[in-house]
């Protein structure tokens, strides 16, 4: 036994009674705009969720870098833990010490910097705030 099934439901199109005009889903998504006003849709909607979360994450990041000053406790992508030292205004490289009682000091990279613990001034601000 042999079953058919009609086009129309194997597309998702409601039968139009006089053959003349489909369903509805055709009259909104049928047309010949339908998949550039689709991709379209898709872009925003890619820009909204994906990209500009990302710029702004990059722009904060970007001044966090730049804002690094002597004696900021920072955290590198590697994991280790220093203390800024030295800040060259027109270098991208940074002097940071590691262990203070070998006085252990390394050049790295600006970018190589993820996060900034504490700073001079929050740690001044802290104390003068619990006095």
């Amino acid at each position: 036994m042999r079953i058919e099934i009609p086009a129309w439901i194997l597309l998702g199109q409601e039968q139009a009674a006089g053959g003349g005009q489909g369903g509805i889903l055709e009259v909104l998504f049928g047309g010949p705009f339908s998949m550039i006003f689709l991709f379209a849709f898709l872009g925003i909607m890619f820009l909204v969720l994906v990209v500009q979360p990302e710029r702004k994450r990059q722009a904060e990041h970007r001044k966090m870098l730049e804002s690094l000053k002597p004696n900021d406790r920072i955290v590198t992508v590697g994991g280790i833990y220093a203390t800024v030292v030295q800040v060259p205004k027109d270098s991208d490289e940074l002097l940071v010490r590691i262990d203070d009682n070998q006085n252990v000091r390394m050049r790295i990279r600006r970018s190589a910097v993820s996060k900034v613990i504490e700073s001079e001034g929050k740690k001044g601000k802290n104390k003068d705030k619990s006095a």
